[in-house]
């Protein structure tokens, strides 16, 4: 290998970006397989949206996955904003042994232990409808608690059908 042969002082303004890496997956299926954004790293909810509707009092489920997609180990901080208005019951149940976690995934203070590279921590999110007619939105985010500048969102659109009057 040649020796350096630049002048000038080498400077790093960043470690290696794959190093600390988020990946939030979302889907209808319990799947991590059948999830979408796997691979895409984005703070635009909107480029991994699934779309739920739901009809009279009945309940949905959705899935997000928080997945390390980095070159070493790390915790995730995973927040959820809950559908606006008076249209939905919310909850989030944490799959993976946590249990009903829907304050602290509201608070933002919901984090999952250390996952080594191609770990990750699943989670349910259930919506039920209250019979009005309406439209909402959740929108989740997975960060790093190494680095917060390192998240991954995606959302879940709802659309919410009343019963009929005669």
């Amino acid at each position: 290998m040649s020796p350096d042969t630049n002048p000038w002082q080498d400077i790093f303004v960043t470690e290696n970006p794959l190093l600390i890496r988020s990946d939030g997956l979302i889907g209808i299926s319990s799947a991590l397989a059948a999830a979408r954004g796997g691979g895409v790293y984005s703070n635009l909810a909107s480029l991994q949206r699934v779309r739920l509707v739901i009809r009279q009092r009945k309940a949905r489920s959705f899935h997000w996955f928080a997945e390390n997609d980095g070159l070493s180990p790390d915790s995730f901080s995973t927040r959820s904003t809950r559908p606006r208005g008076r249209f939905a019951r919310y909850s989030v149940t944490g799959l993976n042994g946590e249990g009903n976690v829907t304050a602290a995934a509201i608070a933002g203070s919901l984090v999952t232990p250390s996952l080594n590279p191609g770990e990750f921590r699943a989670y349910r999110g259930r919506i039920k409808g209250k019979n009005r007619k309406g439209r909402g939105t959740v929108i989740l985010t997975s960060g790093s608690v190494a680095d917060p500048q390192v998240s991954d969102s995606g959302s879940v659109s709802i659309k919410f059908k009343a019963k009929k009057k005669r």
